[in-house]
């Protein structure tokens, strides 16, 4: 089953990641946005570390050259020391230790080749106010690509917290 829902997530973002070139930009990057979550969601039901490890080896890649590393970097982390905590401790994409059954993406600001795209998470049957995350997608050579997610409720962005988990984890490994 897992195997199959790989294959899925494989698929699904490689017509994703092409992005609607006939479409206005704003519009393909929310389409972009929204069938990630659709498929994310799908695939990491039961495996959410499976569906990110394959998100980040995925040609075309559907994250930024940073972005990806710093993901690698945190997967990495969070393997090497089961039962602490190290690295993230709640799925990034969603702003949640546990994902709404639903999230949908519309449109905020930006235009040309950057779009940030809300996305809120439709939880029990009602949808918050804010959006649980804000996606932030560049195009690059024709293809959108996340390049960042804020986190609205918590003024903070995922490049920033992967950055600071990292070099605090290096500061403990070098007094050791």
């Amino acid at each position: 089953m897992r195997q199959i829902a790989s294959g899925v997530l494989t698929l699904a973002l490689g017509a994703v990641a092409a992005g609607c070139p006939a479409q206005q930009p704003q519009a393909s990057a929310v389409q972009f946005v929204q069938q990630f979550y659709d498929q994310y969601l799908q695939a990491s039901a039961n495996e959410p570390r499976q569906a990110m490890s394959q998100l980040l080896t995925r040609k075309p890649p559907v994250f930024t050259s940073t972005l990806s590393a710093l993901l690698n970097w945190n997967l990495r982390a969070q393997a090497s020391s089961p039962g602490e905590q190290r690295g993230l401790d709640f799925d990034p994409f969603v702003n949640a230790q546990d994902p709404c059954d639903h999230y949908f993406a519309r449109p905020t600001e930006g235009q040309g080749a950057h779009v940030l795209v809300n996305v809120y998470g439709i939880c029990a049957r009602t949808a918050d106010s804010l959006p649980a995350v804000v996606a932030d997608v560049v195009q690059i050579s024709g293809r959108w690509t996340f390049s960042n997610f804020r986190y609205p409720r918590q003024h903070a962005d995922l490049v920033a917290l992967l950055s600071d988990l990292r070099r605090m984890s290096e500061r403990q490994r070098n007094q050791h």
